[in-house]
């Protein structure tokens, strides 16, 4: 940033176009006499303090007479030269080179005012906003079964004999039907009441087939006796089924959007272009509702049913024209 600074005396002598020199490129070793490599940065300085002094910049060797050097006037000597003049007043005014703030800092009430730029108004896209509804409903995928068996005798050895027989001949069925070790879970339990030692065990069996679930438990209720208890099955969804479930609704409820909104733009002429926001805003599920139950709903096999609803924003585009046929 150049700088200017100019003098006057304190007697209110004014020098005339004669006393004033200037300083450029002069550092502070050549003041002193010092050599210098190369020229230095300074500012423009003017001063109207004293008689006739004229200063060079230069590149050459150090010395009373060498270039870059102090001069003085031919009709004063050196030392009446080297005095230092009266006491001066000195006002300086930096002036900003371009930049991006403007106005004097030296004036009362200065303030930096940024440029203004002129930001060029972004036009909304034209876009068109549907919702999409969609409504799925998915069976049980997996039916747990639980098949009890109870004995009492008068010694531990002769009770759990007798229900060892029973759990073994139920696994071995289970087994021949194609049922995972990991689908399957034996709870045993004994008590003494009075004087009998009653022994109690829980198979609880998850199948993945309905047929063949039906299969197991006939012959159980046709081989075994009382003791054996055969419950009804329980149906029920995977967490796998109800994630699957899930994600085909919100896919069909956004496709149901883009139908819907490809047809209000060929409504109104113009083109569907990309998608700009898809938002699921509702989903529910639920299994039955207040109608009566069929005989699947009394048997436990009740399908889940879930619902979306989106909202989708399609850019809104000119529908290209057909090229004409040459």
């Amino acid at each position: 940033m150049p700088c200017i600074v100019e003098g006057l005396r304190e007697h209110g002598e004014q020098a005339d176009d004669d006393s004033a020199w200037s300083l450029a490129d002069w550092g502070p070793a050549r003041r002193r006499g010092a050599p210098q490599t190369g020229p230095q940065h300074a500012a423009d300085i003017h001063f109207s303090v004293g008689p006739i002094v004229e200063l060079t910049p230069g590149t050459g060797s150090s010395g009373p007479s060498g270039a870059g050097m102090m001069k003085a006037p031919s009709h004063m000597g050196v030392k009446q030269w080297l005095e230092p003049s009266s006491p001066s007043r000195v006002f300086a005014a930096l002036l900003p080179a371009a930049s991006e703030f403007y106005g004097d800092e030296n004036l009362t009430g200065f303030v930096r005012v940024a440029k203004e730029t002129t930001a060029v108004p972004q036009i909304p896209p034209r876009e068109v906003q549907v919702t999409g509804n969609a409504e799925m409903s998915c069976p049980p995928d997996r039916a747990t079964v639980s098949i009890s068996v109870s004995s009492s005798k008068e010694s531990v050895n002769d009770v759990q004999n007798s229900v060892s027989r029973r759990v073994e001949y139920i696994i071995q069925t289970v087994r021949q039907h194609y049922v995972k070790e990991a689908d399957t879970a034996v709870t045993k339990y004994i008590q003494k009441v009075d004087d009998l030692y009653i022994m109690e065990v829980e198979v609880l069996v998850v199948f993945l087939d309905f047929d063949k679930m039906q299969k197991v438990r006939s012959v159980l209720l046709e081989k075994l006796d009382k003791s054996v208890c055969v419950g009804v099955p329980h149906f029920t969804h995977s967490p796998e089924c109800l994630s699957a479930l899930r994600r085909r609704v919100c896919v069909a409820a956004v496709e149901n959007a883009r139908l819907k909104a490809s047809e209000v733009c060929c409504t109104l002429g113009q083109g569907l272009g990309r998608p700009l926001l898809v938002r699921e805003e509702e989903s529910r599920e639920w299994s039955c509702g207040d109608t009566p139950l069929t005989l699947q709903q009394r048997a436990g096999l009740i399908a889940l049913t879930v619902s979306s609803r989106v909202f989708v924003s399609f850019e809104l585009r000119p529908k290209d024209r057909p090229r004409k046929k040459p």
